[in-house]
C-alpha cells in the first residue's frame, strides 16, 4: 500500500466521521475527494499498487478514542507502506500533487548534432533547492512521515526520489546517486532501520549511542521550526520515531528526553535569534516540549 503525506490546510473537505462511515463503506466518488487526495488515487493505481492511506479516510475525526488508538499506530502505518506520496508543494488538501511548469526550467535542450554526430543540449541553470524549502516540511507531524517510510516519491515544483540507498531529484541530470550522508532521512535510516539490532548494552558513550544520541538532537532541532495546529500533539506527532528509537537501543523516552542520558538532555537552551519562540502550556517545564519553536 501506498501512504500519502499532505498539509490539510483550513478548508473544510470530505473526511472519515462517525456520520460519513457508512457511507465510505460503501463507496465514494473521487470527484468528493479533495485534489491532493484525488491525485494520490492515481498516483498509486500508476505505481500497480491497490491501497492507499489517508488520515482523514482512515481515522474517524470525530471520535477522539479512534484517534488516540490509530495516531499511536502512524509510525508503523509508515514504516510499514511500501511507498510514501509526498505532497511537498501543496499548502492545503485542494492544492493537488501535479504542479504546472515549464520544462525548460528543469530539463536539458536539445539543440543541435555536431560533426560527429553527437547531441548538443542546453542545460538549465543550477538551482540551489535549499532556498526553495517545501510548505509540507513546515507541518509537524510530517517529520516522523519523512524518515520512517523506506521509499518516498515527492511531488511538488520538483520530483524527489528518496530511499534507502539514495536520494534524488529531477536536477540530477546525469543521474549520479546522491547518498544523501548528510542528510536528516539517511542518517536515520543507516542508525535505526538498515542496521541490525544488536542486543542493547548498558548505557554508555559507544560510538553507535553517541550517533544516535546526535541524531535525536538535529531531529529535535529540525522538528522545532515546524507547526502544529494541536499544540498537545508535540509528543504524539514524533511517538514512531520515539518507539523506534526504544526498539533499536532499548532505551526509554520520558517526555522527550532519554532516560540513561537525563542530565545531558536537561541541557537544552531556545535559539537565541529566533523571534517565535513561545511557551507550549505543556508539562514538565523541564523539558523541551514546553517550549514552542527552535
Amino acid at each position: 500500500y501506498a501512504a500519502l503525506s499532505y498539509c490539510w490546510g483550513t478548508e473544510s473537505c470530505f473526511r472519515l466521521t462517525s456520520t460519513t462511515i457508512r457511507l465510505l463503506e460503501v463507496g465514494v466518488l473521487t470527484a468528493q475527494l479533495p485534489q491532493t487526495i484525488r491525485d494520490a488515487v492515481y498516483a498509486t493505481l500508476q505505481l500497480g499498487l491497490e491501497w492507499l492511506w489517508v488520515d482523514s479516510l482512515c481515522i474517524i475525526q470525530d471520535s477522539r478514542e479512534d484517534w488516540e488508538i490509530e495516531a499511536a499506530k502512524m509510525g508503523d502505518t509508515y514504516q510499514g507502506c511500501s511507498v510514501c506520496i509526498a505532497a511537498l508543494g501543496a499548502t492545503c488538501n485542494s492544492d493537488g500533487l501535479f504542479a504546472i511548469r515549464n520544462p525548460q526550467l528543469y530539463a536539458p535542450c536539445f539543440l543541435a548534432m555536431n560533426a560527429r554526430g553527437e547531441s548538443i543540449y542546453a542545460y538549465p541553470w543550477y538551482i540551489d533547492l535549499s532556498e526553495h524549502p517545501h510548505p509540507l516540511h513546515l507541518r509537524g507531524w510530517v517529520l516522523q512521515e519523512r524518515l520512517l517510510p523506506s521509499r518516498t516519491i515527492g511531488f511538488g515544483a520538483y520530483l524527489t526520489w528518496n530511499c534507502r540507498e539514495a536520494a534524488v531529484n529531477e536536477f540530477d541530470l546525469l543521474g549520479e546517486e546522491k547518498r544523501g550522508t548528510s542528510e536528516l532521512s539517511a542518517k536515520f535510516s543507516n542508525l535505526c532501520l538498515v542496521q541490525p539490532l544488536t542486543v542493547p548494552s548498558t548505557p554508555g558513550v559507544t560510538s553507535e549511542s553517541h550517533q544516535i544520541r546526535k541524531l535525536w538532537r538535529l531531529m529535535i532541532q529540525d522538528y522545532s521550526h515546524t507547526k502544529l495546529t494541536v499544540k498537545t500533539d508535540k509528543l504524539m506527532a514524533i511517538s514512531g520515531l520515539i518507539a523506534t528509537i526504544e526498539k533499536r537501543t532499548g532505551w526509554k523516552n520520558i517526555y522527550g528526553l532519554w532516560l540513561p542520558f537525563m542530565l545531558p538532555n536537561l541541557l537544552w537552551m531556545v535559539s537565541r535569534t529566533s523571534t517565535e519562540t513561545a511557551r507550549t502550556g505543556l508539562r514538565p517545564s523541564w523539558s523541551w516540549i514546553a517550549v514552542d519553536g527552535p
